[in-house]
Parts: structure tokens; sequence; C-alpha cells
């Protein structure tokens, strides 16, 4: 039995790079560390932001909304909605 893998790169663009990895390199770690290490720091991740609409002049009227199942809505804020926002979001990513 044979595999094939191929490796497609796309072109560069304004919000990232690329890199030219070989087939190889997809499945043996010695050939991906030689073409991809360095020295640099790499953070991947991925996460969902809850985006509410928190306009200051309307309070929350207790209505129920997605974030109430999550741990972050005990974040102390009056408004549970406020613990989801991008402030606090990237707060528990780089604080």
């Amino acid at each position: 039995t044979s595999t094939t893998s191929t490796t497609t790169t796309l072109p560069p663009t304004t919000t990232g790079g690329t890199y030219e990895v070989p087939p190889e390199a997809t499945t043996e770690p010695e050939v991906a560390e030689e073409v991809l290490a360095g020295d640099e720091f790499v953070m991947d991740l991925q996460a969902h932001l809850l985006d509410y609409d928190l306009t200051p002049d309307v309070a929350w009227d207790g209505t129920p909304f997605l974030g109430q199942i999550f741990p972050q809505v005990a974040c102390g804020e009056t408004d549970p909605r406020a613990c989801f926002s991008i402030e606090a979001f990237l707060d528990l990513f780089f604080l």
C-alpha cells in the first residue's frame, strides 16, 4: 500500500506568510523541524468570541443568553454579558 501526500502553499498575503513544506514534513517530524524550526515564539490558538450588545443605556433584563453555560459568566461584572467583551476575551489570553 502506498500513499501520496501533496502540500499546497497559498500565495503570500498581507496578514501572514506561508512556508514551502515538502510532503514528507507532514509525516516525518525531523523533516518538519528542519524546515519550520526557528527561534521565534509561536502561539497557536483557536477561540470563539461571544459578542453581545453592551449599550450603556440598556441594562441587561435577565434574558437568558448562550454565555450563561460557560464558567466565565461568573467574572464579577454587574451585566454578565460583559464577561464576554473583547477586553475580557483578550485578557484571558494575554494577562
